[in-house]
């Protein structure tokens, strides 16, 4: 994390508001490393990146 996301998260924190990262985007994230590492073993063939949140980011509010 740079400055600016440290300072912000412990803002969001502080002040009870919502964090600029849910936990669906830290987990979408995340999963590039290892989804990149499958794509390799497999001759660097398209990888699907699985729908986290169910379909609900289409009807998010």
């Amino acid at each position: 994390m740079d400055f600016v996301m440290i300072y912000r998260l412990i803002r969001c924190l502080n002040k009870g508001l919502p964090l600029d990262i849910n936990v669906y985007d830290s987990v979408l994230w995340s999963s590039i490393t290892p989804l990149s590492e499958l794509s390799v073993a497999q001759n660097s063939t398209s990888v699907k990146v699985p729908d986290f949140t169910g379909g609900t980011w289409q009807k998010k509010e």
